[in-house]
């Protein structure tokens, strides 16, 4: 089995899961993995300052239609400027990827490439509305 999963193990994105999904799901399999990953994944799970190394992989962006409508801005982003509006502390500064925290609604007031990238179409769209956060690229 090993010899089999060796070609897939790299394209797996460890480092996206949770430290519950990490225990449960990858711990019982340990045997599989070669030591040196197995000791980074466990490094980046306990030590929350430690960096992944090139060979684990960081989550791809994660997008759910209907939360966040946006070409620049997606779930793994929103949350983390959730976590800065409340002033979370955030020991780890990968956290982002692992754990979403999504206690606002972000709706989407202006798209620059349907509605126009002029000031006046931006303040006549943003004026006005209360707790406003702008992205821009």
């Amino acid at each position: 089995m090993e010899n089999v999963l060796q070609h897939c193990l790299p394209l797996v994105r460890f480092f996206g899961l949770s430290s519950e999904d990490f225990f449960q799901k990858v711990r019982p399999y340990k045997k599989l993995l070669k030591n040196q990953l197995y000791e980074e994944l466990l490094e980046s799970y306990l030590n929350p300052n430690s960096e992944p190394n090139d060979n684990i992989l960081l989550p791809r962006y994660r997008n759910i239609d209907g939360i966040v409508n946006s070409k620049i801005v997606n779930l793994n982003i929103a949350s983390l400027i959730s976590r800065w509006m409340d002033k979370i502390n955030i020991k780890s500064k990968y956290i982002y990827t692992r754990e979403l925290y999504l206690p606002y609604e972000f709706k989407l007031l202006l798209r620059g490439c349907k509605d126009g990238f002029t000031p006046k179409k931006f303040h006549k769209l943003c004026d006005n509305i209360p707790h406003t956060v702008i992205f821009i690229k």
